[in-house]
């Protein structure tokens, strides 16, 4: 990764794995019921950085890629 990547990630990455955690938690003890599905996910993207987590990932992948491919 990039010095930017693997500081987004040390950043983002233990935010999204505490509230991930927390959520299915939620949704395996029927705290949360499974109709909420989609806004258990949505809430990830707000509050949990995926998208910014994919982001870097397909990033690196598409590089890598590029490397080997090339």
């Amino acid at each position: 990764p990039t010095a930017e990547e693997a500081m987004a990630l040390t950043i983002y990455e233990p935010i999204f794995q505490e509230l991930s955690k927390e959520l299915f938690y939620s949704l395996i003890t029927g705290e949360t019921p499974i109709s909420e599905w989609d806004n258990v996910i949505e809430q990830l993207k707000d509050e949990g950085y995926m998208d910014e987590i994919a982001e870097i990932y397909q990033a690196r992948f598409s590089r890598y890629l590029s490397a080997y491919q090339g």
